[in-house]
């Protein structure tokens, strides 16, 4: 708690490689800024060695969709017991580490998954494809979501290559 507002910090799961000292240097800074929860995050394929060096209630998800398995991911995850997952509206971002990547899983595609399993998430779905067409409009680039290109599409809103 910081400032009256809980906070939480992420650092990767890898325990080998060239980001290993930086995580380490991460999570130091984390403590010393007094973050209560710092989960431990499954990205690039790291999602074993996550679930093997830390307990489960300390790790989330943060997948890109880079080659179309966020989903299916994220439901692998949930039968797991995870149930904290990083998503950015319309897809949004990149990531500097993993060369091509896109950016994070869509938060509608999340969302709309979450839903048809039954869960609920509080989020009004409609809202939020509206925001991520805002936005994407605002900065002239393509919904990076499915799901608000087909709910867009199904309301008749023209969903072209430069918008929505």
């Amino acid at each position: 708690m910081r400032g009256g507002l809980p906070l939480r910090g992420r650092h990767p799961a890898r325990r080998r490689g060239p980001r290993r000292q930086a995580d380490e240097g991460h999570r130091r800074a984390a403590r010393r800024r007094g973050r209560h929860d710092r989960r431990r995050h499954a990205a690039e394929g790291a999602r074993g060695d996550a679930l093997e060096h830390y307990p489960l209630a300390e790790v989330s998800g943060h997948f890109h969709d880079t080659y179309g398995q966020a989903l299916s991911n994220i439901l692998e995850c949930l039968q797991l017991g995870v149930h904290t997952f990083d998503a950015s509206v319309s897809g949004l971002g990149g990531c500097p580490y993993a060369k091509g990547a896109t950016g994070n899983v869509a938060t509608e595609d999340v969302v709309y998954l979450l839903h048809g399993l039954g869960i609920r998430t509080g989020i009004d779905l409609d809202k939020l494809v509206d925001a991520g067409r805002y936005i994407r409009e605002a900065i002239g680039k393509p919904n990076g979501s499915r799901v608000a290109r087909a709910l867009l599409a199904k309301r008749g809103v023209a969903v072209e290559a430069g918008c929505a």
